[in-house]
């Protein structure tokens, strides 16, 4: 069967689910993706692509390269003008999103991403911030607490040496130290063959303790 009006689409700004699965049933259908069902859940594409996602309670918290949004699974929320949510069941994998105030997320740098419980901390390497997701407060600059001008001034070093328009040979790596409670970040330069590997890395980290401007 040939379609000749048939087009290649790219959701760069979607998730795409597939078909529910029965655990009574023999037959597994996770890798079941039927388009003829519409099983994708479209965010906005003026936020540039998902760069990462993660399970938040059940539902599906993500971040685009400019915004965060968390997405509903089985359900959807909704606000009255006093700003009470109320939650109702939904028979759609994927409810309405809720979309946080402000520009943040990961700039293209996915491995700056860090789950911890119920908390996300990321980098974003434009604006030089660093931002962590809470559940009751949504999403928050953390790097605003005694440390703005730190990490403003190692995301600019970095950038400064890239070779990219949009700094994509810069990496943001994230991990996060259990024993002392701290999200870390090391930032790798674009490096020549020249530089030596410790000029061409830095490392930031971010407690609640940290106060220093």
């Amino acid at each position: 069967l040939i379609i000749e009006d048939a087009v290649e689409t790219r959701r760069e700004a979607s998730i795409t689910y597939s078909a529910k699965s029965n655990p009574n049933s023999s037959k597994i259908n996770y890798s079941s993706f039927n388009l003829t069902l519409s099983n994708f859940k479209d965010l906005q594409e003026e936020f540039g692509d998902i760069n990462y996602m993660c399970n938040i309670s059940g539902d599906v918290f993500v971040i685009q390269s400019d915004k965060c949004t968390l997405v509903p699974a089985s359900k959807t929320q909704f606000s009255d003008v006093q700003g009470a949510n109320t939650v109702v069941a939904s028979k759609s994998p994927l409810g309405q999103e809720r979309v946080f105030a402000g520009r943040s997320g990961c700039d293209n740098n996915p491995e700056s991403a860090v789950q911890v419980g119920s908390y996300v901390y990321f980098a974003h390497k434009s604006l030089g911030k660093v931002f962590r997701f809470n559940p009751s407060k949504g999403v928050e600059e953390i790097s605003e607490q005694g440390m703005a001008s730190f990490f403003r001034d190692l995301f600019k070093r970095a950038m400064a040496t890239s070779q990219n328009i949009n700094h994509e040979d810069i990496r943001v790596v994230g991990g996060f130290d259990p024993v002392q409670d701290e999200y870390l970040l090391t930032v790798l330069y674009n490096t020549t063959y020249e530089e030596s590997l410790d000029e061409s890395i830095d490392t930031g980290g971010y407690t609640e303790e940290s106060t220093e401007d």
